[in-house]
């Protein structure tokens, strides 16, 4: 399960600098506010998809449900990035 994963170790826990971003990903250009904002955004919708399904009772998974509420804290934080400018 993703709970018992160590963010420290997989390097998300300061994911937010971009100056690591750049580095992990061996790219020169930094990430912006604007990519990071898309891709939550994205990621919302795919995750509200889910949801969605787990509701028809139409899901794939069992934990569809669970897993589909992460859309929610997703979009806020894409909401949060734009807000920040």
């Amino acid at each position: 399960m993703l709970h018992a994963l160590d963010v420290e170790e997989l390097g998300f826990s300061n994911f937010g600098r971009q100056e690591n971003y750049s580095v992990a990903a061996r790219y020169s250009k930094k990430l912006k506010k604007s990519h990071l904002a898309f891709a939550l955004f994205r990621n919302a919708l795919i995750f509200g998809g889910i949801a969605a399904r787990a509701e028809l009772r139409n899901a794939a998974a069992p934990n569809a449900g669970r897993v589909g509420r992460i859309s929610r804290n997703l979009a806020k934080r894409a909401v949060a990035i734009v807000q920040q400018g």
